[in-house]
């Protein structure tokens, strides 16, 4: 889910922790449908709409849902409190679809202690949806918003960033196919009832089998660089959204805050810029979030490798102190992170700055081109109409025979050049001077005809 209201949900920390437990579902209590061998389970298939449901799934009536208040609305749906009647009237998530996509097939073969747990769908259309246990506390990103927040430890911290990569590393490595998460960040992971972290949302999930050019999809503050270009990627994007989310974790602010998205990507892309870690923080937790957001991807740990680093971390006394001390003076480094955004800002708004002068400059420069074009295509159109005319002037006879033959050609020709405007372009002046020389040698030779 993309947000909950946290406003609403129990305060931390808890007294008595219980377990969220597996729904125990048979055929014959729990009044669903698709599951059995029998003729009509069978042909349940074509009347959905070739909806390619999973053999496992368990069908969810959509009448056997009683609907409470909305949690969330996802780029993928909506989310919502609900009460499942046939089991007890167990409180459920129910995350609405405007179609039965991928995230149920992907839901379906995953069983983790950090993965959301995942109980069913309904592919009644058009009410198609899935069904999960509910997490009370809502989101890791809400929480994080509270002041309650301010009270996390850093033993609590690196537990749940423990969470995290325990549930990514079966997501990559352990699960019966390979999932890359793809919109990993802490919207999508939620705070259970036993204080554990565990990962949702997986509409943007694909399943892994080699690398493979991904569309845009995601948050830009939480997306790899390679995903924001579309360009081949891995898994391995799931480790950088990983290492912006430990540093949510560590600051308890929101990345790139204050920024549009299309100016995160620039600034990710183009200016290789990652949030700002505070000069004062861990050096071994500085070093880990920046080996996760690397731009080489090949340089990027696996999760299993942070696994690794996360549980030397808990188990190294200094680090603990050391971090507390940064916690405790946030008021000092807060102000390299709110100097560095604003400096990004700037920078950004430069950037808008001359590329619409450069915008105005091509502007200009295809008007100027287009204006060109046009007189080009005038002039050609008029050297064509006088070319004409002319030849139909030069083409004709004038003749006679007779005593006052000469004299009349001559009259003939005085009236055709008193006619021919001097002056007004070439070809009538070069017309003008043949008729000249032709009426001269009129005038010094006697001849019958004249042609």
């Amino acid at each position: 889910m993309d947000s909950f209201d946290y406003s609403n949900q129990p305060t931390f920390p808890l007294d008595s922790c219980d377990h969220v437990k597996p729904v125990n579902v048979t055929q014959q209590n729990a009044g669903f449908h698709g599951n059995d061998d029998d003729d009509s389970s069978k042909d349940s298939k074509s009347s959905r709409g070739d909806v390619n449901i999973p053999n496992s799934f368990v069908e969810v009536r959509y009448d056997d849902l009683h609907f409470m208040e909305c949690c969330g609305e996802g780029s993928f749906g909506s989310v919502y409190r609900a009460l499942w009647l046939s089991q007890g009237k167990q409180e459920v998530a129910v995350k609405k679809l405007h179609h039965m996509d991928k995230e149920a097939h992907v839901l379906s073969v995953l069983s983790h202690r950090n993965i959301i747990q995942f109980y069913g769908a309904c592919a009644e259309a058009p009410n198609y949806c899935i069904v999960t246990e509910f997490a009370p506390y809502g989101s890791l990103f809400d929480f994080l918003a509270t002041s309650e927040s301010d009270k996390l430890e850093f033993p609590q911290l690196l537990s749940w960033s423990r969470d995290i990569a325990l549930g990514m590393n079966y997501l990559h490595d352990e699960a019966p196919v390979t999932v890359i998460h793809r919109d990993l960040k802490s919207k999508n992971v939620v705070i259970c009832r036993d204080f554990t972290l565990k990962i949702c949302d997986f509409g943007a999930s694909r399943f892994f089998s080699e690398t493979i050019v991904m569309t845009v999809t995601g948050t830009y503050p939480w997306m790899a660089p390679e995903l924001i270009q579309g360009v081949p990627t891995s898994e391995l994007c799931d480790v950088y959204s990983f290492g912006v989310v430990l540093w949510e974790l560590l600051t308890r602010e929101v990345p790139f805050k204050g920024l549009q998205g299309f100016q995160v990507a620039w600034a990710v892309v183009e200016n290789q810029e990652r949030p700002v870690v505070p000069k004062q923080c861990p050096a071994s937790f500085s070093e880990l979030m920046q080996k996760c957001w690397a731009g080489d991807v090949g340089t990027r740990p696996s999760f299993q490798d942070i696994i690794v680093e996360l549980n030397r971390m808990l188990n190294d006394d200094q680090l603990v102190d050391d971090t507390k001390a940064f916690l405790d003076n946030k008021d000092e480094w807060i102000r390299e992170l709110d100097e560095r955004k604003e400096a990004l800002r700037s920078q950004e708004e430069e950037l808008v700055k001359r590329e619409e002068q450069i915008k105005e400059r091509e502007r200009r420069v295809k008007e100027w081109e287009e204006k060109l074009r046009e007189q080009m295509r005038k002039q050609t159109l008029v050297g064509v109409a006088r070319y004409k005319k002319t030849s139909e002037n030069l083409n004709c006879k004038i003749s006679g025979t007779g005593d006052g033959a000469i004299e009349s050609v001559k009259d003939v020709l005085s009236h055709i050049m008193s006619k021919s405007n001097v002056g007004r372009n070439g070809q009538q002046v070069t017309l003008h001077i043949i008729l000249n020389i032709i009426l001269n040698i009129l005038t010094t030779q006697a001849m019958p005809s004249v042609s």
